[in-house]
């Protein structure tokens, strides 16, 4: 599974640097990663990464946020993603979420320009190292 996450982070990570260059930071960014997610949780708590996935693939659909018609649709999977993300890292590495979470209320707080971008920034690179961290500890 670890050659599909590395895979998985080239592309996130190239896919950020190419939109970036080509058209500036965006207000948002979309990713998923469930079969590592998957891999990676215990049958117990498994149910989190699939919801958080489920979440990220819903704001993907309705990706047009700033019409009525999506945007409800939108933040309700944006939430459903960060929440179970949290639940996730939660039963793998504890320290994880809560040092993403405090940087994300950093962000929100103190970061003026793309501060929604910032924050799922640093959740996507939460899930990934609490995917990284599972390794170790198995």
């Amino acid at each position: 599974m670890t050659p599909l996450v590395l895979f998985s982070l080239a592309v996130f990570a190239t896919y950020l640097i190419i939109m970036a260059k080509n058209y500036g930071i965006q207000p948002s960014v979309a990713f998923t990663m469930l079969p590592p997610m998957l891999s990676a949780t215990t049958e117990t708590f498994q149910f989190a990464a699939f919801l958080s996935c489920a979440g990220i693939a819903f704001v993907g659909a309705a990706a047009a946020y700033k019409q009525s018609m999506t945007n409800t649709v939108h933040i309700a999977g944006a939430v459903t993603a960060a929440l179970f993300a949290i639940v996730w890292a939660y039963t793998i590495c504890p320290p994880l979420p809560t040092i993403a979470i405090l940087t994300a209320v950093y962000i929100l707080l103190a970061v003026r320009r793309h501060k929604i971008y910032w924050a799922e920034i640093t959740a996507f690179t939460m899930t990934y190292l609490t995917y990284f961290v599972s390794l170790i500890t198995d």
